[in-house]
């Protein structure tokens, strides 16, 4: 299965009701491996800098949650 089949039948597919409103893959190089329609365009320094500088515990206020 591909990353894109993934994001499309796995992750934006509605459980019990609820569904994402946009979801990506991005490696930890910060390229875009797969993405939503929907997934807002973001540049690749808004990815190094969530990858690099950012706790996910600390992007709970979009969604995010941490181990």
């Amino acid at each position: 299965m591909s990353w894109q089949a993934y994001v499309n039948e796995h992750l934006m597919c509605e459980i019990e009701g609820n569904h994402l409103t946009a979801a990506a893959i991005i490696g930890h190089d910060g390229r875009i491996w797969a993405q939503s329609a929907s997934f807002p365009q973001v540049c690749l320094i808004f990815c190094y800098g969530l990858i690099y500088h950012c706790k996910v515990s600390d992007l709970s206020h979009i969604g995010c949650m941490g181990n």
